[in-house]
């Protein structure tokens, strides 16, 4: 073989391989895309959420929160009104299953309805009482929308005292893929126990069920770190908080290839709780504009805080990003290929 010809095979070699880590990276997908809630996402210019509009009352949060007593509330008026939330999605999703969590019987409607973008009930629980916990809705037939609405009836009842949502999730249908591509929450698929310091922890703070009422360690400061099973360029990280009593302070959040080595991704000395400006009011935005949101290369993950005189109550932790095809797989590749040309020359 000429050495013009080794060359030209060579380079289509180093194209095929990058040609396979590229395709490996696009293939990856979740496990089970059933689980993942749609309306948890990290979005291209690095910002949290699907565009939401509400109507009813001001209340309404931008943002929903896993743990119990910190969600959306919705006020009574003096007459009945329908107040509702509508998210849009950037494409049309198949859904199979939608579920909401209300925070007790008396921070609950009586009634609600989920609607599809062309305005068809696809699921209610209407004139049921009063709600407390996770409710469920599996589809009887999968559901094509590019929009989702939740209503309700804010009634002028006395048994309840205002609506508190604080979760809703809308999932897909059985059969569906969903890839990992710095769009969803990896921790769907990385649900392996994270190493925790210091004490007083919920063992599933990070439940995506939504039915916990998440961590809640002692005053003194702590960290959670996270061993991922493979690399992974971060995008993105969510961190909600349980309320404006218990928060974060000397936040820092870390990144690791090794868990020995940190690069710090975000930090600072200050208390952050839900009454302040945007993003912070959300509990914890970070990698978020005003802040960085380009992808740093990590296997490991680590989330620590200082002392508190309240217990930090988290409700879980969203991490965001997208696989990395390992190196060592790629060299094989390559090795090969230049094993073959010399046996041929």
């Amino acid at each position: 073989m000429t050495r013009s010809l080794s060359n030209l095979v060579i380079a289509a070699l180093v194209m095929v391989v990058l040609g396979v880590g590229a395709a490996q990276a696009a293939q990856w997908t979740f496990l089970n895309p059933t689980e993942v809630n749609l309306l948890e996402r990290w979005d291209a210019d690095g910002t949290y959420g699907l565009p939401v509009v509400y109507s009813g009352d001001p209340a309404w949060r931008a943002v929903d929160y896993s743990a119990p007593g910190s969600g959306w509330r919705v006020n009574k008026g003096g007459t009945p009104y329908l107040a509702y939330a509508e998210w849009t999605f950037p494409q049309e999703v198949t859904l199979g299953n939608l579920d909401v969590f209300w925070r007790a019987y008396n921070h609950s409607p009586n009634n609600y309805q989920f609607l599809d973008g062309d305005g068809n009930i696809i699921a209610s629980n209407a004139d049921a009482g009063r709600f407390e916990g996770l409710y469920t809705h599996p589809l009887s037939t999968p559901v094509t929308t590019d929009k989702l609405r939740l209503q309700f009836t804010m009634d002028t009842g006395t048994d309840y005292y205002l609506a508190e949502c604080n979760n809703v999730g809308a999932y897909l249908a059985s059969g569906e893929s969903l890839a990992i591509d710095g769009t969803y929450n990896i921790l769907y698929d990385e649900d392996a126990p994270a190493t925790i310091t210091g004490s007083g922890y919920s063992p599933t703070w990070y439940d995506h069920i939504h039915g916990s009422n998440g961590a809640k360690p002692d005053t003194a400061g702590g960290s959670i770190q996270f061993q991922l099973s493979q690399k992974y360029l971060i995008n993105g990280a969510f961190i909600p908080q349980y309320d404006s009593g218990r928060y974060l302070a000397n936040m820092a959040l870390e990144v690791s290839m090794d868990g020995a080595s940190w690069t710090t991704v975000y930090s600072d000395s200050e208390w952050h709780f839900r009454t302040e400006n945007p993003p912070r009011e959300l509990g914890y935005v970070v990698l978020n504009s005003p802040y960085s949101t380009a992808p740093l290369l990590a296997q490991y993950v680590r989330l620590s805080w200082g002392p508190n005189l309240n217990p930090v109550e988290l409700g879980e932790f969203q991490l965001f990003g997208t696989p990395v095809p390992e190196p060592a797989t790629l060299s094989v590749l390559a090795l090969g290929g230049l094993a073959l040309l010399r046996r041929r020359r």
